[in-house]
């Protein structure tokens, strides 16, 4: 995929995937620290100050297992325009697919109409 964003993160990428039309990021291992949840209670402004000061993404785990992630704002904007170019291309894609079968488009008033049933 070519995506151009305006925001570029400082985390180094690994891989950058579509898997149902989200966007699946993976970062490289050595950036991020992985921290109990029952630690992160304690530790809570240091883990904000390693996103914000560090740009180090931390993961909070439970059990062993990730459940969620701190990380630094500019990599949350990276990976909310890269979802939003995935929505444009594939509105192009359904657009030029419904014109190429002869399909008009609906008015936005009728579809919302549509929706809310």
């Amino acid at each position: 995929m070519n995506f151009s964003p305006r925001f570029t993160p400082t985390h180094a990428i690994e891989d950058l995937t579509l898997v149902r039309g989200k966007v699946r990021l993976a970062l490289e291992e050595a950036k991020m620290t992985k921290v109990s949840t029952v630690r992160a209670k304690d530790h809570f402004s240091e883990i904000i100050h390693r996103a914000e000061k560090k740009k180090e993404s931390v993961i909070l785990t439970r059990g062993g297992k990730g459940v969620a992630a701190v990380v630094p704002l500019d990599l949350l904007a990276y990976v909310e325009e890269l979802e939003d170019q995935l929505d444009l291309r594939e509105a192009k894609r359904a657009e030029a697919e419904a014109r190429k079968k002869g399909e008009k488009p609906i008015p936005w008033d009728k579809a919302r109409k549509m929706l809310k049933r």
